[in-house]
């Protein structure tokens, strides 16, 4: 009878112990998470109803599933937009990228650079886009450099095409010489 009572309890621990929860084996084994997909080389071309939209290249995209998907570009990106009549309005390259499709957000750091064809050009090392307002912003020391003046702060808010915007706490300012 003891027998068989210590036979069930160590059938029943050998059961119970072979249950793992997936965040404890991650851990423990210090493992994160691997992308889906991973491509080299990449040179995508985006249009939405016929009419070229954005020109991305990076030298790696890692795509991530899961409930909340992502994208990431940990070597560098380079993107050209195009405006609706197909002429590129504005160009963008980074150290490293994330593009959050669901949120419709995107994420650059590392040597970010943002050009108008006005010849308006953003450096931080920060930069974030919000797809759904259409803004861009950071909390990142900016320089923003036009064609008579520079400006340098710290936090910026624009819309994405940088014709409007805001440097929340300016720390220099002087005019170009021609």
């Amino acid at each position: 009878m003891i027998f068989r009572f210590l036979f069930v309890v160590a059938v029943s621990v050998s059961f119970d112990s072979c249950v793992n929860d997936p965040e404890t084996v991650k851990s423990m084994t210090g493992m994160q998470q691997l992308p889906m997909q991973t491509a080299r080389d990449v040179d995508l071309l985006y249009s939405d109803s016929a009419k070229l939209k954005i020109h991305l290249k990076a030298p790696r995209v890692d795509e991530f599933g899961g409930s909340k998907p992502y994208t990431v570009m940990p070597i560098g990106v380079k993107v050209e937009f195009f405006d609706s009549e197909g002429k590129i309005d504005s160009y963008l390259s980074a150290d490293h990228a994330v593009r959050r499709d669901r949120e419709q957000t995107m994420e650059a750091r590392g040597n970010v650079e943002l050009l108008s064809v006005e010849g308006k050009k953003l450096n931080t090392d920060h930069l974030n886009w919000d797809g759904t307002s259409r803004r861009i912003f950071t909390d990142a020391f900016v320089t923003i450099t036009t064609a008579d003046q520079v400006i340098m702060g710290t936090g910026l808010e624009a819309d994405d095409m940088l014709e409007n915007y805001t440097i929340k706490n300016i720390t220099g300012s002087f005019l170009l010489n021609e």
